[in-house]
């Protein structure tokens, strides 16, 4: 056996976390953390703990926190906009609808009467 053949070449793989989509788990774990503490609870190394990574791999998807939470706000745009696509934008009562919405949302107390 040559020196050479002994010798075994290793292929560098491509980098994979063990999540699949580090940068959709790290926002994961920013909304549980807004649930839990508010947005002003939020840090970077929380989340990446969270997520189970150091907080340099954080920094491979994110240039900070403001970037982490800006990622989050929009793929929860998205998902609204995705849930909101399928409803229909016309309705025969929109002014009924409307008012409707109103009244679950602005509570009516019953007037009452201060003339003695």
């Amino acid at each position: 056996m040559t020196e050479q053949s002994s010798v075994v070449k290793l292929q560098k793989r491509p980098r994979r976390y063990h999540h699949g989509d580090l940068a959709s788990a790290l926002q994961q774990t920013t909304l549980a953390i807004i649930s839990e503490r508010g947005v002003g609870g939020v840090t970077l190394s929380e989340a990446a703990r969270r997520a189970g990574v150091s907080h340099a791999a954080a920094y491979r998807h994110f240039a900070g926190l403001q970037g982490l939470l800006v990622a989050t706000a929009e793929s929860c745009y998205a998902r609204w906009d995705e849930r909101q696509a399928g409803r229909p934008f016309d309705t025969p009562d929109p002014e009924g609808e409307i008012i409707a919405l109103l009244k679950v949302a602005i509570p009516v107390r019953p007037q009452t009467s201060t003339i003695g």
